[in-house]
């Protein structure tokens, strides 16, 4: 099997209708979490693992919503999931490299990815 990457976001929905972003911050720049595919799983089921294990997210209060194709850079093309939560107690303490952003604040994210088809959000 080939190695691929596969990211995504999470769209936090407050009950007053603003709508946080799930977001890295990787030295100082934001950006869409990102994990490779397991050799024996899907690429839903790699990145809905990586959210669990590595950010201790419980995964069933998440709602696929998007899949569109990122390209990075021009370079790497890969499925970009977007889903819905609104559990406000998602993340869990300890995370600091990951965090829930407005769209104004992850606007500059895009500057990296081009996204084929248009996104709900």
């Amino acid at each position: 099997m080939i190695s691929k990457n596969i990211c995504g976001t999470i769209i936090l929905n407050h009950s007053d209708g603003r709508k946080e972003f799930f977001v890295m911050n990787e030295n100082g720049k934001l950006t869409f979490p990102k994990v490779q595919q397991a050799e024996e799983k899907t690429a839903l089921g790699s990145l809905l693992t990586y959210f669990k294990e590595v950010f201790d997210l419980d995964v069933n209060h998440l709602f696929l919503v998007e899949l569109n194709s990122l390209e990075l850079n021009h370079k790497e093309s890969m499925p970009f999931y977007v889903f819905e939560t609104n559990d406000l107690n998602l993340i869990k303490a300890g995370h600091n490299e990951i965090n829930w952003h407005s769209s104004k604040e992850i606007g500059g994210i895009f500057e990296d990815y081009e996204i084929s088809g248009v996104p709900i959000f």
